[in-house]
């Protein structure tokens, strides 16, 4: 019914996984650098997806969320390599960037999912008050929308061809970690 805080972390002969209907949750790290995963069948009986379920320099292009999750943690997939994500309409809400390190994700499909928007290779949440998460290939300088207030935890890891940022007066809040293993010319508006 459960599969716990980092049950298969490390095991590089993973390759592909198909989760039974009977598992309900799934632990932080569970699958956290199994380095030749590809592809992660999820069942409609999990409804959350822990923090670093998949981080870590992996294989995986593919995995299956189904309608049934609500909340996606932060870090869920740093580093794999998905060149497109869909998220589903049942999504409302994210622990932090789950894309941190994604350097292969050009879109993130929001097409059913009223809550977020994905514009200009940036996650959203819909009022464009929060950044989730920074496309990992934006390149040069970035100023952020005046209507930004929050900054989620690791939103611009793996931005490494940024050079510098313009934080708007409207933003009140930076997470942990948002500018995570990053060096560049941080701005403020004044």
């Amino acid at each position: 019914t459960s599969i716990g805080k980092s049950a298969f972390y490390g095991c590089t002969s993973l390759s592909f996984i198909t989760i039974p209907q009977s598992v309900k949750s799934i632990g932080h790290s569970a699958f956290c650098k199994c380095t030749n995963l590809t592809s992660i069948v999820l069942p409609s009986s999990i409804t959350a997806i822990s923090d670093h379920l998949c981080a870590g320099y992996n294989e995986l292009v593919s995995i299956e969320i189904p309608d049934s999750v609500t909340s996606i943690g932060c870090s869920a997939f740093t580093f794999c390599k998905f060149a497109s994500f869909k998220i589903p309409r049942s999504v409302v809400s994210f622990g932090g960037n789950p894309f941190a390190g994604c350097k292969d994700l050009e879109v993130i499909d929001i097409s059913e999912n009223p809550n977020f928007v994905f514009d200009h290779g940036v996650l959203m949440n819909k009022e464009k008050t929060k950044i989730i998460s920074l496309n990992s290939s934006q390149a040069g300088d970035y100023t952020i929308p005046n209507t930004v207030t929050s900054i989620c935890k690791r939103a611009y890891m793996g931005c490494s061809k940024l050079t510098s940022i313009t934080v708007p007066n409207s933003v009140k809040e930076i997470r942990d970690n948002a500018f995570y293993r990053r060096t560049f010319n941080l701005n403020h508006n004044s």
